[in-house]
């Protein structure tokens, strides 16, 4: 039966979220750092599981659940069309939240579920306060004997607007302490590298506005942290992993020793995508050979004047920025770009977040978003750049088109669709004027993972390419 379909979670909802949870992990609500990470931007977990069960409780006939068993099986980035689907197994309701066909998060429902009393112990009081703060930045070894509880400091015609008839049912308290599950999660332990993976929790009778917290099982990085939890009318265990901070490009003082002094100084180049990643990289390459650098971004805006100030500070050259979108109306800011700017040589490196699909069926939506960067846009701008036989431009694809990675098919179809781009303008003015280079893995926000796939230090890939141009 399916309970909901087509709703999608927006920015706005990811806000008022945060004000009544208090959970302002800047994965959730800051796109600009989201797009840092392998995730991109993604609901909070316990949005959609309060969400879920306040449409299975918008039924009367619907029983009032004693237990709820969760499995966050994948992140659901905003903006995305979900549908809840209910079943019915042995008296517990079985809900699937789908993205589309996958399910990217499992809720078992039981009923009359009993439970034993539960003598609580004083511990280490956390921050109440549910205005916006910075989440904790932990290390794996401050999880390990967590002991502390969580005072809840929730607005009661805030949680009852947003999720009412789970507020009915289960009443205002218990609610909140759902939420406060978030908060810990992502504002405390593991805080702001986290991933809430799952959790079991059973209602009981208590009426204090207190959880308390502790850690059950701690092992090994690879292996989600499990904690207890017990207060605010519910007791539990709840799963969460550490994730690994944001891969980070090499710095300035590390990339000048391993280039001459003026070898690139003859380029003045172009790098649409510059403010992260492999542009960002090229930046720092270019201007440490006395190169001038012109790097676009589409939201980092702080990150793209990062990247120009710490260039500024150890070499004396050129370094501006510039903003584009190529989502929309972009082809008279590039047109600009290359007018003004005279470049001679362009990168390109701007990308949307590359995701998984690990079925069989081509995913439309998502291969739509890749070929509006990878074929679109990117053809526009060589269009632009055929016009100057002297601009060279340069595109990177990827190895995963020879390895048949079945699991990035969209993504390898639209790198594809920029190579053919650049052999057409090649062979239409017979000039090999558009190089394409199938770069391996290297380490970048982008191809981080939770479990460190092997990768390689993109420094020394990217200034070979760069030299052979």
């Amino acid at each position: 039966m399916i309970l909901v379909n087509n709703y999608s979670f927006t920015q706005d909802d990811q806000i008022d979220f945060s004000k009544v949870s208090g959970d302002w992990n800047p994965i959730h609500v800051d796109p600009v750092f989201a797009r840092r990470t392998v995730y991109g931007q993604v609901v909070h977990g316990m949005h959609i599981v309060l969400f879920t069960l306040d449409a299975f409780l918008r039924r009367q006939d619907n029983p009032t659940p004693s237990a709820i068993y969760t499995s966050f099986i994948s992140p659901l980035n905003l903006n995305k069309n979900i549908s809840i689907e209910v079943s019915w197994r042995n008296d517990e309701a079985l809900l699937n939240v789908k993205d589309e066909e996958k399910i990217i998060t499992f809720i078992r429902l039981s009923f009359n579920t009993a439970l034993m009393p539960t003598k609580k112990v004083n511990q280490k009081k956390i921050n109440a306060d549910i205005s916006p703060k910075r989440s904790h930045e932990r290390t794996f070894e401050d999880l390990k004997n967590i002991n502390c509880e969580l005072v809840l400091r929730n607005s009661t015609n805030d949680v009852f607007n947003k999720f009412q008839y789970c507020v009915r049912r289960l009443g205002l308290l218990r609610v909140a302490g759902m939420m406060g599950l978030s908060k810990f999660v992502g504002m405390e332990y593991p805080g702001l590298h986290s991933l809430f993976s799952g959790f079991e929790l059973f209602f009981i009778q208590t009426h204090d506005e207190i959880i308390n917290f502790k850690t059950l099982r701690y092992s090994i990085p690879l292996a989600p942290v499990r904690f207890s939890f017990l207060g605010a009318g519910m007791k539990g265990n709840l799963d969460a992993f550490l994730r690994l901070p944001p891969a980070a490009q090499d710095t300035m003082k590390n990339i000048k020793p391993l280039i001459e002094k003026n070898e690139f100084s003859n380029q003045n180049v172009l790098i649409i995508g510059g403010s992260r990643g492999l542009g960002e990289l090229t930046a720092k390459i270019i201007a440490s050979g006395g190169g001038k650098v012109h790097i676009t971004y589409s939201l980092g805006e702080l990150d793209a004047q990062n990247v120009c100030q710490e260039i500024m500070e150890e070499s004396p050259v050129v370094c501006s920025t510039h903003q584009i979108n190529l989502k929309e109306n972009y082809k008279e800011t590039l047109k600009s770009l290359i007018y003004l700017l005279h470049p001679t040589h362009i990168y390109y490196f701007a990308s949307p977040q590359i995701k998984e699909n690990k079925y069989s069926k081509i995913n439309n939506q998502l291969l739509k978003e890749y070929m509006i960067f990878y074929s679109e846009a990117f053809n526009y701008l060589c269009e632009l750049a055929s016009k100057h036989s002297n601009i060279k431009v340069f595109y990177p694809s990827t190895v995963y088109i020879n390895g048949n990675n079945n699991n990035f098919k969209e993504y390898c179809l639209a790198k594809l669709a920029g190579e053919k781009v650049c052999e057409f303008f090649n062979n239409k003015y017979n000039r090999k004027q558009f190089i394409y280079r199938r770069l391996p893995k290297v380490k970048t926000d982008q191809t981080q993972s939770l479990l460190q796939s092997s990768s390689i230090l993109a420094t020394n890939t990217l200034l070979n390419e760069i030299r052979k141009l």
